[in-house]
């Protein structure tokens, strides 16, 4: 099950990619990952999986923050009329 872990340099790699994820951010990363690894047959390592994880969740955050950015802006259009 030494595969599961992550390695010295994984933890690295990973504490750079989430720096500014949330406590519920790191906690779906984990889930996730680990879900992803079980099921994957391929035997990756839980260093690759996290990071691949790491950057969807990064996407969706961005993803979250431009709609929400967007929403602002046009409740302030609205307001202004």
């Amino acid at each position: 099950m030494d595969e599961a872990r992550l390695t010295e340099a994984g933890v690295e790699r990973i504490a750079h990619l989430t720096t500014d994820f949330s406590f519920a951010y790191l906690k779906v990363l984990i889930l996730s990952a680990l879900m992803q690894w079980v099921s994957d047959p391929t035997g990756r390592r839980m260093d690759d999986v996290m990071a691949e994880r790491a950057s969807v969740l990064r996407e969706q955050m961005k993803s979250v923050a431009e709609q929400e950015t967007k929403k602002n802006d046009e409740n302030t259009e609205d307001s202004d009329d």
